[in-house]
């Protein structure tokens, strides 16, 4: 080999060391600043630590009344109602397991409507048994002008006094009409107030010839005899609108006029 060549290749080689130990200083490097950087984080970032809640006495709720009498009174009582059909069931303390209450238990029977059954039972664990849906006649703002305010009772009837409804022992629209007579006023109009429900009459999927089949009713404040045209009539045709319009004849005689 020439000098010149040796030298040329003896230059090149010490090049591409020295490039190759910056390469591996500066990997060094950065190898080592993540390590401090790493171990800082670890000593500064706190120990997880597991927090214990204090011991306490957790209340528990008051467990409702037991009323085994009650329910036995109340399914007797319906049991002996026409609008009930032929009812059949048992009533067991679940606290006990003692049977309270059987009628027709062992009797195949035509079950009634489950969603009617599951709205039941979803009624009485949520609402007070105690309660009343109250409609209320007010003063309206003109003169003369008393206003029927629904809370919604759908078994308000408009039967006259001695009549019969197809709801046992229901209220009746003569009853308002006599206390407002007894409290000195003389009506000359009477309105109607249904804003007590907001939103759709009737449920999606409601057949229209549902209601002229006597199976439902659009739902609304005011309803009379569950909008049946025929009051006593389990099966009577239901009104399409304005089911407090067969009230009207039993409102104040001196009311001239019934509107919405």
């Amino acid at each position: 080999m020439r000098p010149t060549r040796w030298r040329r290749s003896t230059h090149a080689i010490i090049g591409v060391a020295v490039l190759a130990v910056v390469a591996a200083l500066v990997a060094a490097a950065a190898w080592l600043t993540s390590s401090a950087r790493d171990a800082k984080t670890a000593r500064t970032s706190p120990e997880p630590h597991t927090v214990a809640a204090p011991p306490a006495v957790v209340p528990v709720p008051p467990a409702p009344p037991r009323r085994p009498k009650r329910a036995v009174r109340d399914a007797g009582a319906a049991g002996g109602r026409p609008e009930s059909g032929r009812l059949g069931g048992r009533i067991t303390d679940a606290m006990t397991a003692k049977e309270l209450w059987h009628q027709l238990d062992d009797v195949p029977l035509l079950p009634a409507s489950t969603n009617k059954v599951l709205t039941a039972a979803a009624a009485l664990l949520t609402l007070d048994r105690e309660a009343t849906v109250t409609t209320r006649v007010v003063a309206g703002k003109e003169a003369g002008v008393v206003v029927l305010v629904g809370g919604g009772d759908p078994t308000l009837s408009a039967v006259p006094p001695g009549g019969q409804s197809w709801y046992h022992d229901a209220a009746r629209i003569s009853d308002l009409a006599g206390q407002v007579r007894r409290s000195g006023v003389k009506p000359t109009a009477v309105k109607v107030d249904t804003s007590a429900f907001t939103g759709p009459k009737t449920a999606p999927g409601w057949d229209p010839a549902d209601i002229d089949g006597g199976d439902v009713a659009p739902i609304e404040p005011v309803m009379l005899d569950g909008g049946r045209v025929q009051p006593a009539t389990p099966d009577s045709t239901r009104s399409h609108t304005r089911l407090w319009m067969p009230g009207a004849r039993w409102l104040p005689h001196s009311a001239s006029t019934l509107r919405r």
